[in-house]
């Protein structure tokens, strides 16, 4: 699968254990590789910092953090356990890492070790900080997406439910406060009052889409070859900038 981070001047594009890099007048490549043993070296996760001064690269048990424009590796921070998401605080000195047993951990850029944020019971897919620094918002396999306030994470603000399927994106709606747009197995893309946890509006891409009776066929081919019923063309990934999303749905 390949990623996409964008900034106002720079474009990362990842895919197996290579970085293309794009700054509008010169073209880098960095090939990652870890220095733990027989650990895959698929990038499964990369994120700019909200200052768009640092870029941090997650392979399955790495977080490798470069300094932007210059492309210098600053920090490499080995994980107790596999990853699934990483994101800068809002004050770019700390990242976050949610891992696949249910925790969210953080990492101070400047210090070594890392400490336990919160944890749920499902693996977590996704994690982010909303621009204020208030909460952190978390989704997990099990449909749910959880508000925490922040840092005092034991205090929950609220829960995001009407998904039926696991939630693997979430991002902030460009140019608004309190607004988060979510994607799902399930096949919809919903936007979310994420401060008292309502539903303002949902895309569902099986009914919505136009044009995608040839992508629903052979999707529910190959899923009724493994057994599994299907309703939905499941969302894979959704990138944004600060006016737009790109939706990118799953196809055989």
């Amino acid at each position: 699968m390949s990623l996409m981070a964008i900034s106002k001047n720079n474009v990362f594009v990842c895919k197996g254990s290579y970085v293309d890099c794009y700054d509008y007048s010169k073209h880098t490549i960095l090939q990652l590789t870890s220095e733990t043993p027989g650990e895959d070296e698929t990038i499964t996760d990369i994120v700019i910092s909200f200052n768009e001064k640092l870029l941090a690269v997650l392979l399955p048990k790495t977080v490798m953090i470069y300094e932007l424009p210059s492309l210098n590796n600053i920090k490499k921070i080995a994980l107790p356990r596999s990853a699934s998401k990483i994101r800068f605080e809002e004050k770019n000195s700390k990242i976050f890492v949610a891992d696949k047993t249910g925790d969210v951990l953080y990492f101070e850029l400047n210090e070594d070790g890392g400490s336990k944020l919160l944890g749920h019971l499902s693996l977590l897919l996704n994690v982010l900080q909303t621009n204020d620094g208030k909460y952190i918002i978390t989704s997990d396999r099990d449909e749910k997406i959880k508000v925490s306030c922040y840092p005092n994470t034991y205090n929950i603000q609220t829960y995001c439910l009407g998904h039926k399927e696991f939630v693997n994106h979430i991002e902030l709606v460009p140019g608004t406060n309190g607004y988060l747009s979510s994607t799902s197995g399930d096949g919809t893309v919903k936007f979310w009052n994420y401060i008292d946890g309502t539903i303002l509006y949902t895309i569902d891409t099986y009914m919505d889409l136009k044009n995608n009776d040839g992508i629903k066929q052979e999707f529910s081919r190959l899923m009724d070859e493994e057994g599994i019923e299907i309703n939905s063309l499941p969302v894979d990934n959704m990138n944004k900038n600060k006016t737009f999303f790109v939706l990118i749905s799953i196809r055989p």
